[in-house]
């Protein structure tokens, strides 16, 4: 980082005082300088060569006020650092310039062939090797789905997409896919340890990652789990843009001027049973988005690639669908839909409802009230499901008529009861039910047919 300060500043000022503290931190022909003694340019000391050898190229100093012979080793070392990268992607069978150093060690955390192609594109402004712009293509081809498990590792594209990404909006989202344009890691070790499943998914694997002879193929394993070594890494993400967009500015529409094109879509009903979606544009007219790869996503729904988005609802009540197309041209458009869904009454079956109720006592902040309509000559388990901000067991508990709260999901109607009510019973203090509310969903079964409403929410903070 000091070598890379000391460059810097001298390439800002000129002061030959930063040059001496330069040479002082920094030899470029050093092995030492080297990571491990063999990555050269690594982090600040590649910093440092690269701004004293593109000084004068980039207008920032003149050629005369450069040291000839440590700008030759500088130079000399990023072209050494592109045969390198070019070497590795040669002897690899899939193109990507992943170090034998490394694989020996069945080590591969945070490896991007699109960020490995970043001394490729630096080597390429001395020394213009076609050879050198092919290991380019051919390092962001196997990022992109030209590798032994036709993952692209850049979500939002590809048709096989990882889901569980290190990203914390991602984590927390009602969505299933993470947001689109994050890099992930292109070769991986094996599982890491998650809380839900531990050590397990890397045992289930045969034969084992770490299994002395014979492992698992090294570039044969992708693992859709929470993996911190494979999440992107900013800096890394930052080399791999300059690649991108260095290669865009290699084609003939480098120069064109770019005018951003206006759109506009929406998600439209094409059918009620089973539901169906379709993506449109502001007249209806679907042509346009024929081509489009369309991914869709809804309400406890797996995602799902294609025109049409048919499913039919899991739970009723506010359900939402989203789309997003990536158009041919790689815009991208992006819809949402939010709908209620009631599933199709079936003949003979009792129907249950759901609503809220003043509170009846000064402990409560008020009722569930659980109706059923119809045949009452029968006992009927209903499946009920909480959801909302405010935590059972930290932020309420409640009671029903003779017993405690429900235990599994479940509620049972006696015989000939029609309503069941489920009090709420506030905890801790009134300051923190603010905000904090609690919904109550009927759940779908084969005795009963859901009524209008099937769910209900009850906010703790209107208690008086």
């Amino acid at each position: 980082e000091l070598a890379w300060a000391a460059a810097a500043l001298y390439a800002a000022t000129g002061d030959k005082r930063f040059e001496a503290d330069l040479k002082g931190h920094y030899d470029p022909a050093d092995r030492l300088t080297r990571r491990w003694t063999w990555w050269r340019l690594f982090e600040g000391y590649g910093c440092a060569a690269r701004t004293y050898a593109f000084a004068a190229r980039t207008g920032r100093l003149g050629a005369e006020e450069l040291d000839p012979d440590y700008r030759a080793r500088c130079e000399a070392e990023v072209v050494a650092a592109a045969s390198d990268a070019y070497r590795r992607a040669r002897d690899n069978a899939y193109g990507t310039s992943f170090p034998l150093e490394d694989k020996r060690f069945r080590s591969a955390g945070w490896y991007f062939s699109s960020e490995r192609a970043f001394d490729l594109v630096v080597g390429y402004q001395l020394e213009a090797r076609a050879e050198w712009r092919e290991a380019v293509l051919s390092n962001l081809n196997y990022e992109w789905g030209c590798n032994p498990v036709n993952v692209c590792y850049v979500t939002g594209a590809g048709w096989k997409r990882a889901r569980e990404v290190v990203h914390q909006y991602a984590q927390n989202d009602r969505r299933g896919l993470p947001p689109s344009g994050l890099p992930q890691g292109n070769i991986q070790g094996g599982f890491a340890y998650v809380d839900r499943y531990q050590k397990e998914l890397g045992a289930l694997v045969y034969p084992g990652d770490g299994a002395t002879l014979n492992p698992y193929p090294y570039y044969d394993r992708w693992g859709d789990a929470f993996n911190t070594s494979t999440e992107f890494v900013i800096v890394d993400q930052a080399r791999a843009l300059a690649v991108s967009s260095w290669l865009m500015g290699q084609g003939s529409l480098k120069n064109q001027p770019w005018k951003p094109q206006k759109d506009q879509v929406c998600i439209r009903r094409i059918s009620s049973a089973p539901l169906a979606f379709a993506l449109t544009n502001d007249v209806g007219n679907t042509e346009r988005l024929d081509l489009a790869q369309i991914v869709w996503e809804g309400e406890r729904q797996e995602p799902w690639v294609g025109t049409i988005f048919k499913f039919n609802p899991r739970i009723p009540g506010k359900q939402w669908v989203e789309a997003e197309a990536l158009m041919q041209d790689g815009r991208r458009l992006h819809a949402i839909h939010e709908f209620v869904a009631m599933p199709e009454p079936k003949p003979g079956l009792p129907v249950v409802t759901v609503k809220t109720a003043q509170a009846a006592t000064g402990a409560e902040s008020g009722r569930f009230v659980i109706h059923r309509q119809g045949a009452a000559d029968s006992e009927l388990d209903i499946q009920i499901v909480l959801r909302g901000n405010a935590m059972n067991g930290k932020d309420y508990h409640w009671l029903l008529p003779g017993q405690y709260q429900p235990k599994g999901g479940h509620l049972v109607f006696p015989r000939g009861a029609t309503t069941q009510v489920l009090r709420v019973i506030p905890k801790g203090k009134a300051a923190d039910w603010a905000g904090k509310s609690i919904i109550l969903q009927i759940e779908p079964r084969t005795t009963y047919n859901i009524g209008d409403p099937g769910v209900a929410e009850h906010s703790l903070g209107s208690k008086p």
